[in-house]
């Protein structure tokens, strides 16, 4: 299992709550000592593995100088995954460094032999050694303290201000380990100290444990130190000895077994990486016929799952020393005996004798080595070719996993003993997705699942079985590496057990850039903003950009992978706008996920000149430089200001120069006062980015706003990346001490511009520039969700001159009532506004916002009426005024009474139902669970504005206390309605089906606390309702033409429940039809939700089908000491029956919190192919998918291709010419 057991990998001092959903990467709790991550090696002992590779290096022998005299005696290091991009000791440049003695790792350096003490320790013999590593030193000057950090990319400013040999180093194994003994060697006393590490002062990086304390002390001091320290959640460290580095550089080569290579590189990354429990297993001989299932097929175990103490370590490596070449090839039948093991089943072809580790239990079942609060194990498949006499057991694995004979792979068998031709059935791919999508232990409570790496070696290998090798490594959740050489090899073993120690970040859907001058595209840019968690209230963030192809492929600046198979930025992934350096220097060979690389927070560092800009002194008017005067004149005077800021006269100066991104702290400890900081950007929790095309004259801008306080305008320059300017709005002055000093108080705390930007595009004469003298138009619209209760307005028509348009707040007129600006604005043209227009071409656009969310939601027990948020505000889009209000206190011709109880803080939704151009209907869902329909059907005076509750899907217990924190979908549509009708034929009643065409308009939205998503105990769920009102009218009780009695809402007896997918899985046609009589009696259906499962997110509805994500919280039973990530899934279903289109329940979309999948219609690869049509895909889907007449397929696109071409849905209100 995953080191990171919470969302983004944070653990934090125990005892902080956090009342929103930061609760995902922020948790009070300790980490588990059990989450060490269970690896099997599955090793190919066939007999091509006896073929000799020409071009091998000779085995590394540690007492060899390969330096020739030159060894300095440093230790050298990579972070993360490793790559080709080793440190080179011969380089003056290369600074990733520091001296042995300064090393307190004893897992590093100990002796092998514990009998022996002058034995070499693991890194001396190996030449490197894996494990999670901090370095202990000081922060910048407002993060003066001592504690143990992450390691820095590189220690050049160290270097050369000669501050190194005060640093620390040390390793999570020996917290494990109970090493107690550390840098005894070591320039400062304190880190001589023996003891577990604890972040306290520079005197004392350790706690002081001694030899002569029980084990339970020892226990509950190691606690201690994973829970006071970031240990626990550390990035993975390659060491490496310097005699080593010269080893891989000067080293000639030779010829060498593959067998013998193999088993060099194995053997080295068990010694080497002891943060990992390993296990082995192998090929039988297979010498009998696959048509009758005699002789000794499959696998199996020679080495269980365990611990590497170094008596295990040493037996595992000599088992492997002892391995010959000797055998055929049965991945699939060796994978299913593995299966076998994890999963408790019965030995099939395994041997019970001579194993060691013990796996066995009485009666031939194996014993799993699934544990308590380990989830998730690890087989590492290894093979030098394609499959050979693998089709023994194929109907066992058939059989027992419930596969068919279509999900085969066909692969190439000369040697094969069934069938007439040489294409055997390889179900490899299919095994390897069985193990992890199910739950394969029963035995065990929880879910446990096997993810599956393969690594085809030699070139040979690669040629034969890399795309099967592709396929089963992408549906078993893990990842493939080619490895032609000994070097690829252990470069591919060491990124494959760093991917499963790894750190991960955050990141938020991505977003898409529109077209302004081609409605039938968008642009191929996507956009992720990102963060990264801390314990402290300055949270770092990024920007990063890849690109999707015509074919729905994300790819890298490289034309790489752009996804990776979690779902997450590929790690080995070059993002555009990064610096090839960042990429050529970064352990993984590329920035990927994360965050402190590369992307815009690296444009800002780089970026000579930088426009800081704050609010004009009016309240309105063009944006101005940020300045003591114009912060002044904005506050009301000098003696205002610093009490705002909180700080005195005489460090004014040196704050401002902070706010406006200089490093006036020295947080990088260079010495220089003047450069940039290195994190400018904040973290863009909510806050999603937008992308404007301006045409050719002004390219691609992008607001994203942070929870520093600012909103940043970029411009996407393709290649590169710069920032337009950036906008300090003055409420959040106060919050800036709080970020520069940024004390540890346990997670998040300042919130500033929390909320996404919408844009209005006006385009008079489209001609895709967007251009002010032309009359066009272009305003931007923002909230703040958790930063406050405000809504600000820009004109950005011409980009580079930004113009405050004005700010409503709590205290505007009519606005008493609006709560955090949590709701997205929808801009639009509505009737009557103008007074009694009803012409589109006349109307004024207008501001659509829900009333906001009230924190009193944020109390951990079931939901009563709220005091704030209760409307819908309609706002001139121009001046902000009022123009209606939806709320419990209207009653006259601008404000309509409803009966909210309960906040809005979700994105209203709008739709033109007649296709007049107006928008005449609005859908708003509440945090009670009640969907609302307000009409807008004409002129107030004539037609009153009305709301009513639609539908009631809430209630007043645990169970029931489903809360709508976003938008509902809304699609007009029909279906073909099955009905039971009963006639009178020649006196006799007869009945018989008859199917009807039932237009609707289908209301699409999924339940979910946004504000608590690890809470557990109400029962979410799903929802499509039909609308059958499909025309606009005053719900007010007349019976005049227009208007209409108030329909009663929808509840949930009245839909038809598809949580068992009842009409996807009936047994036979009569079922079947009963079923479908019973979904067209009903208004709509529901599915109902896993434990803890929630819907956080906005439904997408494209061509029939709806796309639900949803959020499983995992384990958070401190009782139980076990502590789990989440998981995302995505849920494709039919939209009028809620049939599942996947084979399983749903798509896995790995430990994250998804949002509402994106649509993206990318440009033709070559513009001039008259043949092209707009296909749609979805982005923010994971790995990605392929929707086909026979359900979806898991692809490795990156991208769902929903198979359909049409017009996308944008992201900002355009308005062409008429």
């Amino acid at each position: 299992m995953m080191r990171a057991l919470i969302l983004a990998m944070m653990i934090f001092a125990v005892g902080v709550g956090w009342a929103d959903d930061t609760e995902l990467y922020v948790y009070g709790g300790t980490l588990t000592a059990d989450s060490r991550p269970q690896v099997l090696i599955i090793f190919d002992n066939s007999g091509s593995m006896k073929t000799e590779e020409e071009e091998a290096p000779p085995p590394f022998d540690p007492s060899h100088d390969y330096s020739g005299g030159h060894d300095r005696g440093r230790f050298y290091y990579v972070r993360g995954q490793v790559n080709d991009n080793l440190p080179d000791p011969r380089n003056g440049l290369e600074y990733r460094y520091f001296d042995r003695e300064l090393n307190g790792c004893m897992a590093a350096i100990a002796p092998r032999d514990p009998d022996d003490p002058a034995s070499r320790g693991v890194i001396d013999h190996t030449g490197f050694f894996t494990d999670a590593m901090l370095n202990f030193r000081r922060g910048g000057r407002r993060d003066p303290e001592w504690r143990w950090r992450r390691f820095p990319s590189s220690l050049k400013q160290a270097h050369e201000a000669g501050i190194v040999g005060s640093y620390g180093f040390d390793c999570l194994q020996d917290i494990h380990d109970h090493t107690l003994s550390n840098a005894a060697a070591h320039s400062a006393t304190g880190l001589r100290m023996n003891g577990f590490p604890r972040d306290m002062d520079q005197a004392q990086p350790y706690d002081g444990s001694h030899g002569g304390q029980s084990v339970a002390e020892l226990d509950a001091a190691a606690e201690t130190a994973l829970s006071q320290t970031s240990f626990a959640s550390a990035e993975s460290v390659t060491l490496y000895t310097e005699n080593y580095l010269y080893y891989l550089h000067t080293s000639g080569a030779t010829r060498r077994s593959r067998l013998a290579i193999a088993k060099e590189v194995v053997s080295s990354m068990v010694e080497s990486t002891p943060g990992v429990d390993f296990g082995l297993a192998v090929f039988n001989l297979n010498s009998g016929d696959d048509r009758d299932g005699s002789g000794s097929h499959g696998g199996r175990l020679l080495s269980g799952i365990q611990q590497m103490s170094a008596v295990n370590k040493e037996h595992l490596i000599s088992t492997v020393e002892g391995l010959t070449a000797t055998t055929w090839t049965p991945l699939c039948e060796t994978l299913f005996e593995a299966y076998r093991y994890f999963s408790g089943g019965a030995l099939m072809f395994g041997s019970d004798t001579a194993v060691y580790g013990a796996p066995f239990a009485a009666g031939g079942r194996y014993l799993s080595p699934f544990i308590h609060c380990q989830p998730l194990a690890y087989v590492v498949l290894i093979t030098d070719g394609s499959p050979t006499k693998d089709e023994a057991l194929n109907s066992q694995v058939r059989g027992e996993l419930n596969l068919t004979a279509s999900q085969a792979y066909p692969v190439y068998d000369p040697y094969r003993s069934l069938g007439s031709d040489d294409w055997a059935d390889s179900y490899l791919p299919a095994l390897a997705e069985h193990l992890h999508t199910q739950d394969i232990n029963p035995w065990i409570n929880g879910r446990q699942s096997v993810v599956t790496y393969t690594i085809g070696f030699s070139q040979d290998g690669i040629d034969s079985a890399g795309a099967l090798l592709a396929e089963t490594a992408k549906r078993g959740g893990g990842q493939y590496f080619p490895a032609a050489s000994a070097q690829a090899l252990q470069n591919a073993l060491q990124r494959v057990f760093s991917e499963i120690l790894a750190v991960d970040a955050s990141f938020t859907s991505p977003s898409i850039a529109a077209n302004s001058f081609d409605r039938t595209q968008t642009l191929d840019s996507v956009y992720y903003s990102m963060f990264l968690p801390s314990d402290r209230p300055r949270w770092s963030g990024n920007l990063k950009k890849l690109k999707i192809l015509a074919s729905g492929r994300v790819v890298d600046a490289r034309g790489g992978p752009g996804i990776d198979q979690a779902g997450n930025i590929a790690e080995t992934a070059c993002t555009f706008w990064t610096l090839p350096t960042t990429c050529t220097l970064a352990a993984s060979g590329g920035d990927g996920h994360s965050v402190g690389e590369g992307g815009a927070a690296e444009s800002l560092v780089v970026q000579a000149q930088r426009r800081v800009l704050v609010e004009p002194a009016s309240g309105s008017g063009p944006l101005v430089p940020l300045s003591q005067a114009a912060l002044e004149a904005r506050a009301g005077g000098s003696a205002e200001l610093l009490v705002e800021l909180g700080i005195v006269s005489q460090e004014l100066a040196g704050f401002l120069a902070w706010m406006a991104g200089q490093d006036v702290d020295d947080e990088d400890q260079d010495g220089d006062l003047t450069e940039t900081r290195h994190d400018l950007m904040g973290d863009p929790l909510h806050s999603k980015p937008l992308a404007i095309h301006y045409g050719e004259g002004k390219g691609v801008r992008i607001l994203v706003g942070t929870n520093a306080g600012v909103l940043h305008m970029f411009q996407d320059g393709g290649d590169r990346l710069s920032e337009s300017w950036s906008f300090r709005p003055h409420r959040f002055l106060g919050e800036q001490l709080t970020l520069r000093t940024n004390p540890r108080i346990g997670g998040h705390s300042v919130y500033g511009v929390d909320g996404s930007p919408v844009a209005y595009i006006e385009d008079g004469n489209e001609d895709g520039e967007i251009d002010a003298s032309a009359g066009d138009r272009a305003w931007l619209f923002f909230g703040l969700r958790r930063g406050g209760r405000a809504y600000f307005a820009l004109d950005l028509t011409d980009p580079d001159a930004p113009s405050l348009m004005w700010i409503r707040s709590a205290v505007s007129d009519g606005l008493s009532m609006l709560g955090q600006s949590w709701s997205e604005p929808v801009v639009t043209r509505i009737p009557d506004y103008p007074k009694a227009n009803l012409a589109a071409t006349a109307a004024r656009p207008v501001l659509i916002i829900g009333g906001g969310y009230d924190p009193h939601k944020d109390l951990e027990s079931v939901g009563s009426p709220d005091t704030l948020g209760r409307a819908v505000f309609i706002l001139d889009a121009q001046t902000g005024e009022l123009v209606h209000r939806f709320s419990p206190d209207g009653g006259d011709s601008e404000h309509t009474r409803v009966a909210f109880e309960d906040s809005i803080p979700g994105r209203v939704a709008a739709l033109d139902s007649d296709g007049d151009g107006l928008t005449d209907r609005l859908y708003a869902a509440d945090t009670g669970g009640n969907v609302w329909r307000l009409d807008l059907p004409g002129v107030r005076s004539v037609q009153p504005w009305t709301g009513f509750r639609f539908a009631d899907l809430g209630g007043s217990t645990l169970a029931s206390d489903r809360r709508f924190h976003h938008e509902v979908a809304v699609a007009q549509t029909k279906v073909q309605r099955k009905e039971s009708v009963t006639e009178t034929v020649n006196g006799e009643s007869v009945t018989r089906v008859v199917a009807t065409e039932l237009p609707y308009d289908a209301v699409v939205i999924g339940s979910g606390n946004r504000a608590h998503p690890n809470a557990i105990g109400t029962q979410d769920r799903l929802f499509v309702l039909r609308d059958l009102n499909l025309y606009p009218r005053s719900f007010d009780g007349d019976d005049a033409p227009g208007h209409a009695q108030v329909p009663e809402p929808i509840t949930l007896d009245q839909l038809f429940d598809v949580t068992a997918d009842p009409l996807g899985q009936s047994a036979d046609a009569e079922t079947r039809l009963a079923q479908e009589l019973l979904a067209g009696s009903k208004l709509g259906w529901s599915l109902g939700l896993a434990e803890g499962e929630k819907a956080l997110a906005a439904a997408t509805v494209l061509g029939g089908n709806a796309y639900f994500t949803t959020f499983v919280p995992g384990n958070q039973n401190l009782a139980n000491a076990c502590l789990s990530a989440g998981q995302g899934r995505l849920y494709v279903l039919n939209l009028h029956l809620g049939i599942n289109l996947y084979r399983h329940r749903y798509l896995d979309l790995g430990a994250r919190l998804p949002d509402t999948p994106q649509v993206v219609v990318p440009p033709p690869s070559d513009p001039d192919d008259p043949s092209w049509n707009p296909r749609v895909f979805l982005v923010g889907v994971g790995q990605g998918f392929t929707l086909e007449e026979g359900g979806l397929e898991l692809s490795n696109s990156g991208s769902g291709d929903t198979a359909k071409v049409l017009v996308p849905r944008y992201l900002y209100y355009y308005q062409g010419g008429e």
